[in-house]
């Protein structure tokens, strides 16, 4: 890696805590991408403040760059990933089921990527429409955590399901 590439691309960094070898060789290879004016774009599920069991040389380093944190998305930012996953595998995604799933899966869009891709296959694979059936079938495979449903939430999801104005 240190001389054929103009851009390094390594995710999960935090999965070396602990590995003293590979950190020194990722240490080495930093800088030496670096002194090249190479780029290198890393991602963690934490910060490099919250790493333990890494070397402070490559704590420094990773702390060097710009840091941005990515926040689990809005509702809205869910609706619009669906409705944009939904138009790329050129599926009718109904209102109902779109909020449906922006509303269950919450905490990761990976998890959410893959129910989708789940409801589209099986569709696909059925010969039949995407529905609330559908999607809760699906969304049974999905660890889905605490939803916190109260009964407003209850209310509200039944009158959108069925047209009715809350």
């Amino acid at each position: 890696f240190r001389a054929d590439v103009d851009l390094l691309l390594l995710e999960d960094v935090h999965f070396f805590q602990g590995k003293e070898k590979m950190q020194d060789e990722l240490l080495n290879t930093l800088k030496s991408l670096q002194n090249q004016g190479r780029r290198v774009v890393m991602t963690s599920a934490f910060l490099p403040r919250e790493l333990s069991d890494i070397d402070p040389n490559l704590t420094s380093r990773l702390a060097q760059g710009f840091m941005a944190v990515i926040s689990k998305p809005d509702r809205e930012t869910r609706l619009a990933i669906i409705d944009a996953k939904a138009r790329a595998a050129q599926v009718r995604m109904p209102g109902s089921v779109a909020e449906l799933l922006a509303t269950r899966i919450t905490s990761d869009v990976r998890q959410l990527e893959s129910c989708l891709k789940n409801i589209f296959l099986k569709s696909r694979l059925l010969n039949m429409d995407i529905s609330m059936e559908l999607a809760w079938d699906i969304l049974q495979n999905f660890d889905l955590g605490d939803p916190n449903i109260d009964l407003d939430k209850i209310i509200s999801f039944v009158c959108q399901a069925y047209g009715f104005g809350f």
